[in-house]
């Protein structure tokens, strides 16, 4: 009998912990449950942080990217404008050239001629220099024409659209180089033909002419004296 009254005295005591203990393990479970999920919402807020910091990251790399781009193409599209504006004004520059060496060869081919006269009016003998100043006449004339060629390949640079194929403006400014290089060879064939043709001859019909007149001097002399 007091057995049993022990037993039920201790489950009477055991009855309120037991409660107790339920309770603290059911809020503790509301509690932790509440934690994780204040945690996962944290874990989406820092996740679409970052997502937004790589996004925000990624636009501003683009953006530098078309940046550079369109710095590069407008830095080229000025380039082309410039080049073109320098066309202008080399044919300005090729017009003025082209007057002052071919009036500077025509005083030349003027030269030749009154000496070719004078030679014939000594009694010399002109064919060699009259042959050399057709040749040359010929030379001079090439010149001129190249020159007109030259000078229209630079016009057609001027209507270049600096928007055309890479290719095309490449073809047009070696063709640019091409007529300039004709115009440089011209001229220093000429220069070569002048000094190791035409002078030459030239010296050769002076000394004859100047032996004329000594020779016409000797006899006009020595027929004063008889």
């Amino acid at each position: 009998m007091l057995k049993k009254l022990a037993l039920v005295i201790i489950g009477l005591v055991m009855l309120p912990l037991g409660v107790a203990l339920a309770n603290e393990d059911s809020g503790t479970n509301e509690w932790s449950g509440k934690n994780f999920q204040e945690k996962r919402q944290e874990a989406q807020e820092r996740r679409q942080k970052n997502h937004e910091k790589l996004e925000s990251k990624r636009l501003e790399h683009e953006q530098k990217k078309n940046d550079l781009k369109q710095k590069a193409e407008s830095a080229k599209d000025n380039a082309c404008k410039r080049r073109i504006s320098k066309l202008e004004n080399r044919v300005a520059n090729v017009d003025k050239r082209k007057k002052g060496l071919l009036t500077h060869y025509q005083k030349a081919e003027e030269h030749m001629q009154r000496l070719i006269d004078r030679g014939k009016t000594a009694g010399a003998d002109t064919a060699e220099l009259e042959a050399d100043l057709v040749e040359y006449k010929t030379m001079v004339d090439n010149l001129a024409a190249d020159f007109d060629a030259f000078v229209e390949a630079i016009n057609q640079g001027q209507t270049l659209d600096c928007a055309e194929p890479k290719e095309q403006l490449k073809t047009l400014h070696k063709a640019i180089q091409a007529a300039h290089q004709k115009v440089v060879a011209d001229r220093k064939a000429i220069h070569n033909y002048y000094k190791e043709t035409i002078r030459p001859d030239a010296i050769t019909l002076i000394k004859a002419i100047n032996q004329a007149k000594t020779t016409d001097s000797e006899t006009n002399g020595a027929g004063e004296t008889q």
